[in-house]
């Protein structure tokens, strides 16, 4: 289990922490959600890194859950564009073919 020196230091890095965040990212709220993200990581790793490495394992681990964000982001907006790639083109009907939907 982490020990209360390890953990103290969270407060005092979750603010450098958001920063880097919120430049990978570009917003404050994503960065917060990284950001506590990288916190039950940590948690759930429990004594891996040392007291004196928590600030270096810490800010790699942020930068990797920015870095998969981004990937899922840009996968995200290809997603889109290709689906309204494929879409049909909205059918502008006309008097005649809705005519012939009403008689069916």
């Amino acid at each position: 289990m982490l020990d209360e020196r390890y953990l103290s230091q969270f407060p005092a890095l979750r603010s450098q922490l958001v920063r880097a965040a919120a430049r990978m990212l570009g917003g404050q709220a994503e960065a917060e959600d990284v950001v506590q993200d990288t916190y039950l990581r940590a948690l759930e790793e429990g004594d891996r890194p040392g007291l004196d490495a928590a600030q270096a394992w810490l800010t790699t681990v942020m930068q990797h859950i920015a870095i998969d964000r981004l990937r899922r982001r840009n996968w995200m907006q290809q997603w889109l564009q290709d689906a309204q790639a494929l879409a049909p083109a909205p059918e502008t009907s006309s008097v005649e073919t809705r005519a012939a939907l009403a008689q069916e």
